[in-house]
């Protein structure tokens, strides 16, 4: 199990800022509680608004409109915390 989050500038506060929606922030929890924080990551379009308790979690940041960059970074990812499990 892996779950890859999506955390864009979708809501805007009147202050100009922008920040995730609300549900996946949430969903971000869940995941992390369930798989772990290594199987939880964060695809982080640069310019959004985050809280400062994800610091060190495993994110990948992306500019605006161009996601297609983090691809190879979710791949790799991907195998190494399946490769982990293949160890045990």
């Amino acid at each position: 199990n892996f779950a890859v989050l999506i955390f864009t500038g979708e809501n805007k506060y009147k202050l100009g800022s922008v920040h995730p929606r609300e549900n996946v922030i949430h969903e971000l929890g869940l995941f992390q509680g369930r798989l772990d924080f290594n199987k939880a990551i964060i695809l982080l379009e640069k310019g959004t608004r985050y809280f400062s308790n994800i610091d060190g979690i495993q994110q990948i940041r992306f500019s605006k409109n161009n996601i297609k960059t983090t691809f190879g970074d979710v791949v790799a990812t991907i195998k190494r915390e399946f490769g982990k499990m293949s160890s045990r």
